[in-house]
């Protein structure tokens, strides 16, 4: 995430002349003061919501890009984990272009994350029910759904960290 090297602002998209002259405002903020201490794209995060960019499906991807890069640090803003959790509910709901089912397997990979397993195992199960249900999902779902299986039992050993490689076929 490109962020400006003398406020840290980050530039997740363009901003129109009216939109700068209130960023500028913003920088001189208690908030900001506090957003400023972020991670990058945590820091993007806030900000959005700070402008109102935060709507479906633009939020959820921007929190699950944190939650991907940004993991140890995520997990601990209990403020942006909880928008990210009730946006990816919105997204399963969405379905938009099929991709509900993916979106139930990443959240309940991220809720085993936060040592929530009886929910994690809740997604996870009705992610795999929906799969099994549409033969037209690729099978790579299944095996990333089976690939959070295996690690419910221990979400801590490295196999099973957000940057460890994933053995797809």
């Amino acid at each position: 995430m490109p962020a400006c090297p003398t406020n840290g602002l980050p530039i997740y998209r363009e901003f129109s002349t009216e939109e700068i002259s209130h960023l500028e405002n913003h920088l001189e903020t208690e908030d900001w003061k506090r957003d400023r201490k972020l991670p990058p794209l945590q820091r993007a995060f806030a900000l959005a919501e700070h402008m109102g960019d935060t709507t479906a499906p633009f939020g959820f991807f921007m929190l699950l890009n944190a939650m991907w890069y940004e993991p140890t640090s995520f997990l601990k803003n209990d403020e942006q984990k909880d928008a990210f959790f009730a946006a990816a509910a919105v997204e399963i709901e969405e379905n938009r272009d099929g991709n509900g089912p993916f979106f139930q397997a990443i959240l309940a990979y991220t809720l085993a994350l936060d040592a929530q397993t009886g929910r994690a195992t809740s997604e996870l199960t009705k992610a795999r029910e929906k799969t099994e249900a549409n033969p037209n999902l690729p099978d790579f779902l299944r095996q990333y759904i089976s690939s959070i299986e295996a690690c419910l039992p221990d979400i801590n050993v490295a196999d099973c960290a957000p940057d460890a490689p994933l053995d797809l076929k």
